[in-house]
């Protein structure tokens, strides 16, 4: 399993991938759209994407947008997306997703990594102290 954070080379798998995690969330298949928006995020370079592959295959992803703590004067992420193929789940993929993009954040001395979905917000701070992790996929 190679984890790494995805390039525009990606953008065909990960437009599979996104589209499949929308329709997982009631959304209809649209991969022209999922290839715009992915597309913009690559080249905007707005987001981080981080892509999971089984040799040549890919298999989940998770998507960090980068905001700011107005309060803390500091820089925080937002874990927006995360997936992982139904026959890949229960492997910790989806962990180990979450701790590559908190290196990151760490790397970046980003204040913490939050995921808001719902009801459910959690939150991963950088230095280490878990309050919590995006599990509905783990």
């Amino acid at each position: 399993m190679q984890i790494r954070l995805a390039t525009e080379m990606d953008l065909e798998q990960l437009v599979l991938l996104f589209d499949e995690y929308r329709q997982e969330l009631g959304q209809g298949s649209d991969l022209s759209r999922c290839r715009e928006f992915l597309r913009a995020r690559l080249l905007e370079n707005d987001s981080m994407i981080f892509i999971a592959t089984e040799g040549d295959y890919p298999v989940a992803f998770t998507q960090v947008f980068p905001s700011f703590s107005s309060l803390l004067l500091k820089p925080l992420w937002y874990l927006d997306d995360l997936f992982v193929l139904p026959d890949y789940r229960g492997q910790g993929i989806a962990k180990e997703l979450t701790c590559r993009a908190r290196t990151l954040a760490q790397d970046a001395k980003v204040l913490a990594v939050k995921r808001e979905f719902g009801e459910l917000s959690q939150q991963v701070e950088t230095d280490g102290t878990e309050q919590g992790l995006y599990h509905a996929l783990l």
